[in-house]
Parts: C-alpha cells; structure tokens; sequence
C-alpha cells in the first residue's frame, strides 16, 4: 500500500515566500543594471554634446578671426593701392612703336615745341618697361618719364602750347600739373612747389612759365629736379622723342 505525504501547510507558505522574493530580488537587479545603463549612455551623449559645442565654438572663432583679419587685409590693400604712385602704371603701358615715336615729334614740331621745360641735364631716363633702382625707395620701378635737373625754386616752362588740364598733389610724385598739348599728348610735370603760377583750364603758350621746382617725395635721394612725363593716345612715351 503506497504511502501518501501530506505537506505541511506552513511550510508550503514559507517556500511561495521565497520564491517571491526571488522574483523581487531579480527584479531589483534588472532595474538597476538598466538604470546604470542609461546613466552611462545618458553622460556619454551629454559629453559628446558639449564636445560638439566646444568644437562648434572654436571653429566659429577661428572663422570670425580669419573674416576680420581678411577684411583688414582686403583694406589694406584697398588703402595701399590709393598710394601706388602714377609711375607704376607704365608696368601694363607697351613701349611705343618706332612709328608712333615719328608721329609723335611730328606732331611736336608742328606744334612749336621750342624749348626744354627745365635744364637740359637728364638724370634719370625713359625706362619704358624695363624696371630700374630708385635709390629713394630701395626698390626697382620702372620709370615712366624723364628727370631733368634744376635748382629748387627755379621756373619750369611749358613746352608748348596747349591747355592747363589738372592740378593736383601726388603722394609719390608730389604737386603735378597736367597740360594737354597741342601737339596730341598729354604732359605732366612733376614735382612742382605748392603754388603754380597759372590754374586749371588755363590756356598756356611755348615757354611760358608755370611753376617752380620742389622737392618730389619718392625721389627726393636723387635731387631737385622736374619728373617729366608724356602720354599719346593714353600710354607712356619717352618725352625726349617729343622733345627732340
């Protein structure tokens, strides 16, 4: 005959007792292996983020910093290039055909171009496009004129008729005055003192005289002289050649 245990009611209470806390136990566990999860990811992206910013910000700065640096740059140049002197023009001026240079003392001549607006004494030539050393500026420019010598304060003349265009104060080339000749071409006589002795839209004979000598600011190490230089047809021409 089979023998029959009968449980103890107590004691089936205390195993459903245990049981339970296990659950609760291994509940409590998983809970806090999530929230530990999330902790973790929840920092990682928050530091991410402010690594970003940091990354975001610096790079702003430094396109800020470039910007205004480039904007000083961009007026830098734009004042630099409101002082390149008048001469530095001749470096895109083609050097003159060996008929344009006939034409031009032909028209000269006609004109009656009698005498030398200073001395006759060159001391510095046409260079047309080949650069030479300013002894002033320590540099090599080309020269796109003539410099005649003459004593400070002594007369300059025109070299022919023609009509006063422009009078104005060169940065480099100091006072200059503009005379558009009869002849064809355009003379401008540079390194004049601060008073002339006609004004703009004044008609002026062959050696009349105009103005006085001074000094010219990006020559100066050369002396007092007359920069001397003549335009045909808008370009650059060795005034010797027109004044013959």
């Amino acid at each position: 005959m089979n023998e029959i245990k009968i449980k103890n009611p107590k004691e089936k209470e205390k195993n459903k007792k245990k049981g339970l806390h296990f659950y609760v136990a291994l509940g409590i566990c998983i809970l806090a292996v999530g929230v530990a999860a999330y902790t973790t990811y929840d920092s990682i992206v928050r530091f991410a983020g402010v690594d970003e910013d940091l990354t975001a910000s610096k790079t702003q700065q430094k396109y800020q910093t470039y910007s205004k640096n480039s904007n000083k740059s961009a007026t830098n140049e734009k004042k630099e290039k409101k002082s390149i002197p008048s001469q530095t023009k001749a470096n895109v001026q083609r050097k003159p055909s060996d008929k344009d240079q006939k034409s031009i003392s032909t028209n000269a001549e006609a004109s009656g171009v009698i005498v030398y607006p200073t001395s006759k004494n060159i001391i510095k030539k046409y260079s047309g496009e080949n650069p030479v050393f300013s002894k002033t500026l320590n540099d090599w420019r080309v020269h796109n004129g003539i410099d005649l010598a003459a004593e400070q304060g002594s007369k300059v003349k025109s070299i022919t008729s023609g009509k006063v265009k422009e009078i104005f104060n060169d940065a480099m080339l100091g006072p200059t005055m503009v005379i558009e000749h009869d002849g064809g071409f355009t003379a401008y006589y540079s390194g004049l003192g601060e008073t002339t002795l006609v004004n703009v839209d004044d008609k002026v004979e062959a050696g009349q005289e105009i103005a006085s000598i001074n000094n010219i600011p990006s020559e100066s190490a050369d002396g007092y002289h007359l920069h001397l230089s003549i335009k045909k047809d808008g370009k650059f021409v060795d005034p010797v050649e027109v004044l013959g």
